[in-house]
């Protein structure tokens, strides 16, 4: 009788033994899918980091792109109603020169 407990005492600790090694085994996979998971998910952060960069900068260049443009457009309106006020304040000096180069002319030959 004191053989056969002896075997089930060895069969019970075999069992022990074969479950703490299979709760080990699992305990690895379970680090290893952690590491695996968090490396992927890493990866989708980082590549949607990345994603969302290059998508601020394409409406940043956009964005300026319209900004550069209306500057140009006013730009241009600037500089085209200073040519017309250039043109308006020659004439009127032009008019003025004359008006005072006949009157100078009148008085130098009245005397």
């Amino acid at each position: 009788m004191k053989y056969k407990w002896g075997e089930k005492m060895d069969s019970i600790i075999g069992r022990i033994i074969e479950l703490d090694q299979q709760a080990l085994n699992i305990k690895e996979k379970i680090k290893e899918m952690e590491k695996s998971n968090s490396e992927k998910l890493k990866k989708v952060l980082d590549d949607l980091e990345d994603k969302t960069i290059e998508e601020a900068k394409k409406v940043g260049k956009e964005k300026y792109k319209v900004f550069i443009d209306e500057g140009e457009v006013q730009k241009e309106k600037i500089g085209s109603e200073a040519e017309k006020e250039c043109k308006i304040l020659e004439s009127a000096f032009r008019e003025q020169f004359e008006a005072l180069e006949k009157s100078i002319f009148n008085e130098i030959f009245k005397a």
